[in-house]
């Protein structure tokens, strides 16, 4: 028991100090999230939401993939992931290991893997009794791995912690618009595909895969190791988009289907096929293509439809 109490008076201690070494202070740039102002000292962010990150002249604009979603208070955490912590005790607040000295308007991503740990000094002795009802509440937030801190878009300026599984783009010149050499870097800023290797790179944040245009013609999906998937059917100067969850593949003249997870669900076979719309897709197994000026379109005299799966329906 004198072990257990001496631990926390330790723990005690060490909490007080830490409150003058850590701190989840970002005040080097101005920050936005989706063009609006933030104080990212009142709000995290789960960094798998993050879709790219730019940083210009001490403006750091962080946009996500999804403008609308919503976020846990405190006291929210308090109610749904604690027993006992009630409002007359006395709470030390720790996020990610940092002490949060002020804990008004904090906001919580709701999206994170939430951990907390309530540790009371209820029972250790020989403390003071303004200590006796302190409540030392740990908040762990978890995306999928470990956070390491990154730095964005080569140019060596650290920014904040996101997932290590994301590569994110660099470009050389002043805009990134087709055209423009790319490449993409870890979130350490190592090279993982060389600025120059692809003619230009369509994919902001690559996590499963990005669409490429190759040097020799063609579009292709690559993964996070750089080593292709597959052909992407292009479509109306670039690659086939998305539609319904789908968008189409080639492979040796035949056409197919991927989903968004860069996983082949309906495989090439096709001599002709059309994106998907309301579930089903118009396909043909002989076909031609007949140009019509700077376009051209598909003839067949056997049409049918498939579902997501490839099955042929009526």
């Amino acid at each position: 028991m004198k072990r257990k109490s001496y631990s926390l008076l330790i723990l005690i201690l060490l909490v007080f100090i830490s409150a003058n070494l850590f701190s989840h202070d970002k005040k080097e740039l101005i920050y936005f999230l989706n063009d609006k102002p933030i104080d990212f000292n009142k709000v995290y962010l789960n960094p798998k939401r993050v879709d790219s990150l730019h940083v210009d002249k001490g403006k750091a604009s962080v946009y996500t993939k999804d403008r609308v979603f919503t976020y846990h208070s405190l006291s929210d955490v308090l109610e749904r992931y604690t027993d006992g912590v009630g409002k007359a005790d006395s709470i030390l607040f720790r996020i990610d290991k940092n002490i949060v000295k002020d804990t008004t308007s904090i906001k919580i991503d709701d999206t994170y893997f939430i951990y907390v740990d309530v540790e009371s000094l209820k029972e250790v002795k020989y403390l003071t009794g303004q200590f006796r009802n302190l409540k030392i509440v740990n908040i762990d937030l978890v995306s999928e791995k470990r956070k390491p801190q990154i730095r964005i878009r080569g140019n060596k300026e650290l920014l904040h912690s996101f997932n290590d599984d994301y590569l994110l783009k660099v470009f050389e010149g002043e805009f990134d618009e087709p055209g423009v050499e790319s490449g993409y870097v870890n979130l350490a800023g190592d090279t993982v595909v060389p600025v120059g290797k692809y003619h230009y790179c369509y994919t902001d944040t690559l996590r499963i895969f990005a669409i490429v245009l190759k040097k020799e013609g063609g579009f292709a999906a690559i993964d996070r190791n750089d080593s292709e998937l597959f052909e992407v059917f292009g479509y109306d100067n670039g690659p086939d988009h998305i539609v319904e969850g789908l968008f189409r593949i080639i492979k040796n003249g035949n056409i197919g289907y991927a989903n968004k997870e860069g996983e082949i669900v309906i495989k090439p076979q096709f001599d002709c096929a059309f994106p998907f719309k309301n579930g089903k897709a118009k396909v043909s197994y002989d076909c031609s293509t007949v140009p019509e000026g700077e376009y051209s379109s598909w003839e067949s005299e056997s049409w049918f439809y498939i579902n997501k799966t490839g099955k042929k329906i009526n």
